[in-house]
């Protein structure tokens, strides 16, 4: 840009992005203030201005058409022992010019109908402080311009108060940068969190993988030897009550293989890996409800092919636990189990919902742990870091409907 001279006297100039020590003798002359005097004002401003962090000079945007006043208010800052680097501008094309370096604070004190105060703050970045003098400006502009965004103005007649009002306005806007920072770091510290959750999760569902194939692999093909051990021992027994025995212990060994493999589908099911997550919550359906009088209504549509692993096994998860209580608890005839796409397509949203007993929701917000509760909660952990959403509508004797909304974009994949 153009240097500015600030005009003192005949034949003495000033150029304004010179050092602060440049102004030292308009200070001097003007005020009685040497080198040592400044330098002492501005070590005893730091805890002042400085206090929330701020130690290099302000950076100061001065809107100003005049000479003289742009003088008067650099010796202002000076007096004040404000450590400070001055860039003055007349015009809206050299303003915007000067915001595409770093700036602190703009001082706006130019009236002329092409360039407002109004338009300033337009182009101003919200995270820049805008301070008016309402003497140059016209009071009435000065208020139009406080509503707009302006965070405080000076009158030309008190301009002795502008170092205090700077000190003010950057102090709060220290404050706010500090605070946006902080927010930043948290919001930082959040992602990487909920990144380390679902890692957890597909830890645990890895363990629960391994665990289920030992279970069907290694305890299931023991039994299922054990099992034809004992059928070809059975000729050899003679007397009633060894084959009562015998008969005893295949009974015994047939519901042990069972359990194994029910407990074996309930770490981890096979058919998630191999047919998705439709064909497992349907077998899941048909293995809970066969032996019970309640009946039911699944449906699925509108999901992608491919789904992330946290997102499947959740949306599993959840059904499994939802079907559970409803078998063990709800007393229910009928049951209703939705997952679509959701309004957008852009999330999973999983419903299910029966017309047994229903459930008091406040034993859950009290954290009144027990079988049904406890399973609520855990399912609310898992889903709130997906990024989800739980919402259960019961109330004792009008049912339960569980509904569940899980993201199916910016969710980490096992593969990557």
């Amino acid at each position: 840009y153009r240097p500015v001279r600030c005009k003192h006297d005949a034949g003495d100039t000033v150029d304004s992005n010179t050092p602060i020590a440049a102004y030292l003798h308009i200070a001097e002359q003007e005020f009685g203030l040497t080198a040592d005097t400044l330098a002492e004002k501005r070590s005893n401003n730091q805890d002042d201005i400085f206090e929330l962090g701020r130690h290099q000079p302000i950076r100061l945007l001065l809107v100003e058409d005049s000479d003289h006043d742009t003088e008067i208010i650099v010796c202002l800052l000076c007096k004040d022992g404000i450590n400070f680097q001055l860039r003055r501008v007349e015009t809206e094309a050299s303003f915007r010019q000067a915001l595409q370096d770093p700036v602190d604070l703009v001082i706006f004190s130019v009236l002329i109908p092409e360039f407002s105060a109004v338009c300033a703050l337009e182009i101003l970045p919200s995270n820049v402080a805008l301070i008016i003098l309402s003497g140059a400006v016209g009071a009435e502009a000065a208020v139009g311009a406080m509503k707009r965004g302006a965070v405080e103005y000076v009158a030309k007649e008190s301009i002795g108060t502008l170092p205090d009002a700077m000190k003010r306005v950057l102090k709060v806007a220290t404050m706010h940068e500090n605070q946006r920072l902080t927010q930043e770091k948290l919001a930082n510290a959040n992602v990487h969190l909920a990144k380390l959750s679902i890692q957890l999760i597909e830890i645990q569902e890895q363990e629960r993988k391994n665990l289920a194939r030992e279970m069907h692999d290694e305890l299931g093909q023991r039994l299922t030897l054990l099992k034809i051990s004992l059928h070809r021992m059975r000729e050899f027994l003679g007397e009633p009550r060894a084959l009562n025995t015998w008969e005893t212990m295949d009974a015994e060994v047939t519901v042990l293989a069972a359990q194994i493999r029910a407990m074996s589908g309930s770490l981890r099911p096979q058919t998630l890996d191999y047919v998705g997550l439709e064909s497992a919550v349907r077998q899941l359906l048909e293995s809970s409800f066969s032996n019970t009088r309640i009946s039911y209504i699944f449906e699925y549509v509108g999901l992608p092919s491919k789904i992330a692993a946290p997102i499947d096994i959740t949306a599993y998860r959840i059904v499994q636990e939802s079907v559970t209580n409803i078998v063990k608890h709800a007393n229910a005839t009928q049951v209703v189990v939705e997952i679509n796409g959701g309004e957008t397509g852009e999330e999973m949203e999983i419903v299910v919902r029966d017309n047994g007993i229903g459930f008091d929701t406040a034993r859950i917000k009290t954290m009144q742990l027990d079988s049904v509760s406890s399973g609520l909660l855990g399912l609310r952990e898992r889903i709130v870091l997906l990024g989800g959403r739980i919402t259960v509508e019961t109330s004792i004797g009008k049912g339960a409907r569980l509904v569940v909304s899980l993201p199916l974009k910016g969710v980490i994949n096992d593969k990557n």
